[in-house]
């Protein structure tokens, strides 16, 4: 099993002893003395990934420690984490100039922009002589000596650490697929539009029973050379639409539109001469007209 931090307990971990082994995540802080550790230390490379292993128990299952470093990442985090400050330094300094008269103190409207941002803890904002001063905190170069690093930990004390790397990272295609749920344009989970416990439910098998189509059918794609995101696999097949054509009241031909390169081969991938041919199997006993 692989699982990220928020399963991490006791409870979970002593139903799953010696049944099944697990892959999963540390909180970097409570292990604080391995996040500071120089990436001398560093002894392994994994890909792009360089990693430090040790030994140590985890609410009292031993386990493998693989603390990986991606400078990739780290960069990442840094221009979020810089982006993100600037973003709030430019709101508090926009709010503080908007008043007419520069208060004594920081007034509650700063006060409230600080409190609902998530790097409240990396500023201090403090008012002297009718001037505004905002200085960052020691928590941004704590959060910046943590960028590009994570603990990952492993039930199986004898896995390798690249395979703990791997299978900690494999869990990306599930959140991938939570996306897919909730992405408007292909399944659209939300807005449920359901009040009762069955039809919720009904709702959201229904739901997963389309991420499962879609996965499936991603996958006999990428089989068959054909490499496309279920997004692009939905909007190509998508456009083949089903035309009626009435001549008079006895008279009506019901056909698809003309499919590109791409449809046709996922026509025939997908074996949807059948849907057309059931859609279309009266078309015999209408008068077919050659001049449309």
């Amino acid at each position: 099993m692989v699982f990220d931090k928020g399963n991490n307990s006791e409870d979970n971990f002593a139903a799953l002893k010696d049944k099944v082994q697990w892959v999963g995540s540390l909180i970097p802080s409570h292990y604080s003395d391995l996040m500071t550790l120089s990436l001398n230390h560093y002894e392994g490379r994994w890909e792009d990934t360089r990693y430090h292993r040790c030994q140590s128990q985890v609410m009292g299952v031993e386990c493998a420690l693989v603390l990986t470093y991606n400078d990739k990442l780290k960069r990442k985090q840094e221009h979020t984490l810089e982006n993100a400050l600037q973003n709030l330094e430019k709101q508090i300094t926009e709010k503080w100039n908007a008043y007419k008269r520069p208060p004594k103190q920081a007034p509650a409207g700063i006060t409230s922009i600080v409190q609902q941002s998530h790097y409240k803890n990396c500023i201090t904002v403090t008012c002297e002589q009718g001037q505004i001063h905002i200085a960052r905190t020691i928590e941004v170069e704590r959060k910046r000596k943590m960028f590009g690093k994570n603990l990952l930990f492993s039930s199986n004390s004898k896995a390798e650490s690249g395979w703990i790397i791997n299978q900690y990272r494999s869990k990306d295609r599930i959140e991938d697929d939570f996306k897919m749920l909730k992405t408007p344009e292909l399944i659209r989970w939300r807005p449920c539009r359901h009040w009762t416990d069955t039809k919720i439910r009904a709702f959201g098998f229904c739901c997963i029973m389309a991420l499962v189509i879609l996965r499936v059918m991603e996958l006999k794609a990428a089989k068959a050379g054909m490499r496309m995101s279920p997004l692009m696999l939905k909007e190509e097949l998508k456009d083949l639409k089903e035309i009626t054509m009435v001549y008079d009241i006895k008279t009506v031909n019901i056909q698809i539109t003309a499919p590109s390169s791409v449809q046709k081969r996922l026509w025939d991938l997908f074996g949807l001469e059948n849907i057309k041919n059931a859609l279309t199997r009266h078309n015999s006993n209408t008068k077919n007209h050659t001049t449309n």
